[in-house]
This record gives structure tokens, C-alpha cells and sequence, in this order.
């Protein structure tokens, strides 16, 4: 079996700046790799603020793409799809390998493609159906987007959610109260992410649990840390209540995430976060924005909030603590993913449904 996986892998950017989507494709090429698949990835262009540089960076991609196809006349050709303002690039790619006569499939990355779709006018909607049209297998990181497909064309489409290595499953610590009050942010810091508010928050719930404290894990835009710093100073947070630990590797995560109370996630704009889905395995309970997936994936609407605005997370998180049902969610948001969300669960899914792509 052979794939030509074109998306983001994060190569050549820095290290701050890989996200989900860089880490989310990583994890599909390792389930290519592992299932024995031969694999020619060829990576997604970067805007990196210059139009003639991405337009140069662009072509080469496109080149490369090509390239591959006509070496590779039996590959499926994987496409991870960001629509919205390269919708025209995407569709380009999508034509050329149904010209080419290659099976081509399209996953729909992050979470607002239907709010999308709905904002833009009618010449985008078309462009977004064909890709669906033209596509031989469309990969769904929300079930929404499924049920958007076949309501929109009358086809069916695969249901392709991140998910985490089975090995992140750990037994349960048990959160007291009496103490510390654990909260943590880890992934990408950055101004979507609201980080800020998640310092905001801390800073708000000490009031009732003066042993709370908060740590954030991940890579900091340079400019952004200065925001951060400001939000620290102006929320009078003592220096030993927050504590930056950078870029860490996954078991030094899973050490702190084990050890904590509360993943504070006021992101403003997400898919499928692979930070959630973690956080959750280890136990710590989210408390989350009302964005992309992160609803479905948590299953409890207690744990979602419908604003971005630190007090409301600070007064979810008291209410959490006073009515004693810590160790109970940490429990249960562990379940929601053991049963929903695993490599072992999810892996099988998808090469069954590539295989079934081959000529």
C-alpha cells in the first residue's frame, strides 16, 4: 500500500510554532508507517508573511506533488485540507490528482469549516463542494462535519478523530483539595489560545483556594510572553503561583498532567485539540471553551463554557472543588477517552478505510 501524505509536519518552522495540526499528522504518518505503508510525504507550504516566498514555496510543493504521482501511479493521495483562505490551492490539488486518475483523499483540519462555509459567499461554497464531490474519501475530524456531507451532497464520509497512544493511559492519582490546587495549560502558547485568561483565572480562583497555582507548558511566542507577563502583574499572581516550564517532552507532560487538578482551555479557535484529549487521559479535568470539538470530546456540558472570560472558568472551577466531585470527573473524563479516543480504536479505522481506497 502507498500514500502520498501532503500536509503539515512542522519541518523548518519553529519549534514554538508547531500545534495540533503539526502533531495530529505526525500521528496519521505513524499509523501509515506502522501498518507497512509505504509513505512520500510532501509538505504543506508555509506562509511565512511574504506572498512571492509562499507563492515560490508554493510551486515547489506543487512540483514535488506532482512529481510523486506520476512516479507513484498506485498511491492514494492524502490531502489535509485548511479550506477557508487557500480553498483555491486545495481544490487545484484535488483536480490535479482526479486528472492524474489517482484516488485522492481530503481531510477536513480544525473545526470551522462549516462556520465557514456559511460565512462565505456562494462561488466558495462551490469550490468547497466540489473538493467533497472530486474526492474519493473524505476524512472528518468532527462527527458535524459527517453529517454536514451527507446532508450537503448525499455521500458518506469517515469519521477520523485525534486521538492518543494507549501507552498515555496511566492509573488514576487521586486530586486532594486540602493543598495545592494544580491547574495547567500546555501546547502552543499563543494569542488564540487565551493564556492570559487561563493566568486571569488562576489569579480569581486563589481568592477561594489560596494553594492554587498554574503551569504552562509549550513554546511561547516571544511578543506574546509580553502580554503574559502583563497579565501575571496586573492580576497580582505571586511569582511562586505560576511557573513556565517551555517546550517538555510527552512523559515530563504526562507527569504534570497527572498531578493536576485542572486543563484551563479558553481557546478561541480549535478543531480537535490534542492537548484536550490528553489532559483528559491523565485525569485532569478540563475546563474548556465552547469551540470546535471540544464539546463532543468531553462529553459533559458542566465542563464547557460559553465565553472566554476568565471569571466564568475560575467560578466552574470553585464550584468543581466546593461540591467534592474532583476525583469523580477526573474518573469519568478518563473514560470518555479509554472508550472513544485511542490509537488501538482509532488506527484499524483508518487503514481499513485507505486499503479500501486501492486500485
Amino acid at each position: 500500500m502507498e500514500v502520498i501524505f501532503y500536509a503539515p509536519l512542522g519541518r523548518g518552522i519553529e519549534k514554538y510554532k508547531v500545534g495540533g495540526a503539526e502533531m495530529g499528522c505526525r500521528r496519521t504518518l505513524g499509523i501509515y508507517e506502522d501498518a507497512g505503508f509505504k509513505v512520500y510525504c510532501v509538505e504543506k507550504a508555509v506562509n511565512l508573511g511574504s506572498r512571492w516566498r509562499y507563492a515560490l514555496s508554493f510551486a515547489r510543493t506543487y512540483a514535488s506533488l506532482v512529481a510523486k504521482m506520476l512516479a507513484h501511479p498506485r498511491a492514494v493521495v492524502h490531502i489535509v485540507g485548511f479550506y477557508d483562505k487557500i480553498i483555491d490551492i486545495e481544490l487545484l490539488l484535488v483536480r490535479t490528482a482526479h486528472a492524474l486518475g489517482r484516488k485522492v483523499v481530503y481531510e477536513i483540519r480544525n473545526g470551522s469549516m462549516i462556520e465557514v462555509y456559511d460565512k462565505r459567499d456562494d462561488a466558495y461554497r462551490h469550490k468547497q463542494l466540489e473538493i467533497f464531490r472530486l474526492a474519493d474519501g473524505v476524512l472528518c475530524q468532527g462527527e458535524c462535519f459527517v453529517d454536514f456531507i451527507k446532508e450537503k451532497l448525499g455521500r458518506d464520509s469517515f469519521y477520523y478523530p485525534n486521538f492518543i497512544d494507549d501507552e498515555f493511559i496511566s492509573t488514576l492519582k487521586p486530586r486532594n483539595i486540602d493543598g495545592e490546587i494544580r491547574l495547567v495549560y500546555f501546547g502552543r502558547v499563543a494569542p488564540s489560545k487565551n493564556v492570559d485568561q487561563v493566568i486571569r483565572a488562576t489569579a480569581l480562583l486563589r481568592r477561594s483556594y489560596p494553594g492554587a497555582r498554574l503551569d504552562i507548558i509549550g513554546g511561547v511566542d516571544p511578543e506574546y510572553k509580553t502580554l503574559l507577563d502583563r497579565a501575571v502583574e496586573e492580576s497580582g499572581l505571586p511569582a511562586d503561583a505560576i511557573r513556565y516550564h517551555g517546550p517538555q517532552s510527552l512523559e515530563y507532560i504526562v507527569g504534570v498532567l497527572q498531578a493536576a487538578h485542572f486543563f484551563v482551555f479558553p481557546t478561541a479557535y480549535e478543531g480537535h485539540s490534542n492537548a484536550l484529549t490528553e489532559a483528559m487521559a491523565c485525569g485532569a479535568v478540563p475546563v474548556a471553551s465552547d469551540v470546535g470539538f471540544n464539546a463532543s470530546i468531553i462529553g459533559d456540558k458542566s465542563l464547557v463554557i460559553d465565553s472566554l472570560d476568565a471569571k466564568d472558568y475560575a467560578e466552574r472551577m470553585a464550584e468543581i472543588l466546593q461540591s467534592g466531585q474532583i476525583n469523580t470527573l477526573s474518573a469519568s473524563v478518563q473514560n470518555r477517552i479509554i472508550s472513544h479516543y485511542t490509537r488501538s480504536l482509532v488506527a484499524p479505522r483508518l487503514t481499513a478505510y485507505i486499503r479500501s481506497m486501492e486500485k
